[in-house]
């Protein structure tokens, strides 16, 4: 069934600052997208697709009409993340790839042209592409193997605000290519995965400690106990309290 508001919105025709917000949203997941799969097809040397990748977005980001220096700003730093990864598994500083030109290109990248900007891209590409053949590559561990060792790290640190960016740090691959490796390996969100398994380590603490409830959330990496018992609630429908006496009773 669909609601009186529902219908107001969908049927309502978007202005002009409204579509423009969308088209903007759909570059960004666009960026988002292509960097992920540029990023696996580097990591698994496959150097040809990879060109190919690239050719192709910017035929497209050539034929398009809404691409702004903010866009362009976007596309520099896409580039530049797949290109560190790539650059860390061939044992290489970032800095002995892209050279001088990342410092200028960091400056000017949304006053920079599209043909500029595809010049340098190109010109990195084949840079790794060459310097792999005179450099030892680092072999990548296999994807079960960071999925199992991103589980050890959160499962021996849920006693601390276990974010994105940490583990990311402790694993040395970049946040956003962490985050679509979990999902896509798993089917489980990042993020989803540590509510789980905390909510999971709470449910044994209440059942099996007589610690307090505020001692369980901090124990468990909440600073603010109230948003524990909120969490809690939300996904038990009731509060540790309530879970604890009626565990007691059954």
């Amino acid at each position: 069934m669909i609601s009186g508001a529902s219908m107001a919105v969908s049927t309502r025709i978007p202005d002009k600052h409204s579509s423009a917000q969308g088209k903007e949203s759909s570059l960004f997941l666009s960026y988002l997208c292509e960097s992920l799969l540029l990023i696996q097809l580097l990591e698994e040397h496959r150097w040809e697709a990879a060109e190919k990748k690239l050719g192709d977005l910017f035929s497209k980001w050539h034929a398009s009409e809404n691409v702004t220096g903010e866009h362009k700003f976007e596309m520099s730093n896409m580039l530049s993340v797949a290109y560190s990864y790539a650059a860390s598994r061939q044992g290489r500083q970032p800095e002995s790839v892209f050279g001088n030109e990342s410092t200028k290109l960091a400056v000017k990248s949304t006053d920079i042209s599209l043909p500029e900007l595809e010049q340098w891209a190109m010109g990195v590409m084949n840079k790794l592409r060459a310097e792999q053949g005179e450099t030892r590559t680092v072999i990548a561990p296999h994807k079960n193997d960071i999925i199992q060792q991103i589980q050890h790290i959160v499962q021996q640190n849920l006693h601390e605000d276990v974010s994105l960016q940490m583990l990311s740090e402790r694993v040395k691959l970049h946040p956003k290519y962490v985050s679509w490796l979990y999902k896509n390996e798993t089917g489980e969100g990042f993020n989803d995965y540590v509510h789980r398994l905390k909510m999971e380590r709470a449910v044994h603490f209440l059942r099996n400690s007589r610690e307090k409830v505020y001692e369980i959330a901090a124990n468990l990496g909440y600073q603010h106990t109230s948003y524990f018992i909120r969490v809690f609630k939300d996904r038990f429908q009731m509060t540790p309290q309530q879970f604890r006496d009626r565990s007691a009773c059954s």
